[in-house]
Formats: structure tokens, C-alpha cells, sequence
């Protein structure tokens, strides 16, 4: 009886070898750094709640480096009273990643400041076209000065 499990077992696993594609596809990786600016900034609307004060932003950044292009970004920037502040948003990246190609990332952001002039955050991606669909990873940036690393794979 175990002679015949045996058997069995093995046609199982050389079946499920057999359905594996011959070739496997390696991952990509991207890692660098650049440098970003601002080209615009639109306040959109602005209030004040419990001292803090809130503003949303249309902005749009420019990046060399890694990523090369510019990106629109709809944030929301809160300013506590005691001076640190925070923002969040989305953000739609059009240009080319080095070594991928060129295409769209949406992404969403979040980022503190201990200051108004600088701080540090994060920007993750959510979903690519172009040569950059499938890209995942995420974008460190703190300022000053404006400077970005990136983490990226391209299954």
C-alpha cells in the first residue's frame, strides 16, 4: 500500500512540474536617487479647525533623477498650532522610470513636517500604464534640500 501511495505522489508532483512554464521571468529592481522642485502651487480651499489650520493644494513637481517627468499632486496640508505639520494626497506621475520606461503612476502620499520649509515623507504607488504598469515600490523624499530615493520592482 505505501509502495502504491508513493507512486502516486510522485506522478503528482511530476504532473504539477510539468504545468510550471519553462521559463521564469525575473523581477526587476530599481533603486536610485533624484531631485524635485516645485512649479506651481493653487491653494484650493482653506479653513481653520481647533487652532489648526487647513489647506488643500494643487501642485505640480518636477522630478530628475530616477524618475524623470512631472507630477500633479492634490494634497491636504494640516499646520498645527504648535508649528509641525503634516500633508496627504494623491498624485499622478507622468514621465519615464530609468531602466523601465516611460508611462503614468498613480500614487498616494504622506508626509510630516517639523517646519513649513521641510519635512520628509513617503509615496507609494498604486497602479501604472504604459511601460510602468505593474510597478510597485515606494519613494522616500525629504527636503531640504528636495531629494527622493526610490525603491521599485517591475515584476
Amino acid at each position: 500500500m505505501r509502495k502504491g501511495l508513493g507512486l502516486f505522489v510522485s506522478a503528482v508532483a511530476a504532473l504539477s512540474l510539468s504545468a510550471l512554464p519553462a521559463t521564469a521571468v525575473a523581477e526587476q529592481t530599481i533603486t536610485g536617487t533624484g531631485t524635485f522642485a516645485g512649479v506651481s502651487d493653487t491653494v484650493i480651499a482653506s479653513w481653520t479647525a481647533d487652532g489648526n489650520l487647513f489647506s488643500v493644494h494643487e501642485m505640480v513637481i518636477s522630478l530628475d533623477g530616477v524618475l524623470v517627468g512631472t507630477e500633479l499632486q492634490e494634497t491636504t496640508l494640516i499646520i498645527h498650532p504648535s508649528g509641525p505639520a503634516e500633508f496627504f494626497g494623491t498624485a499622478t506621475f507622468t514621465g519615464s522610470v530609468s531602466g523601465i520606461g516611460t508611462g503614468t503612476l498613480e500614487q498616494v502620499i504622506n508626509a510630516t513636517a517639523t517646519t513649513q520649509a521641510g519635512g520628509s515623507g513617503r509615496v507609494t504607488i498604486l497602479s501604472g500604464t504604459g511601460d510602468l504598469a505593474g510597478l510597485q515600490g515606494v519613494l522616500m523624499f525629504h527636503s531640504p534640500p528636495p531629494t527622493y530615493s526610490v525603491m521599485f520592482v517591475k515584476p
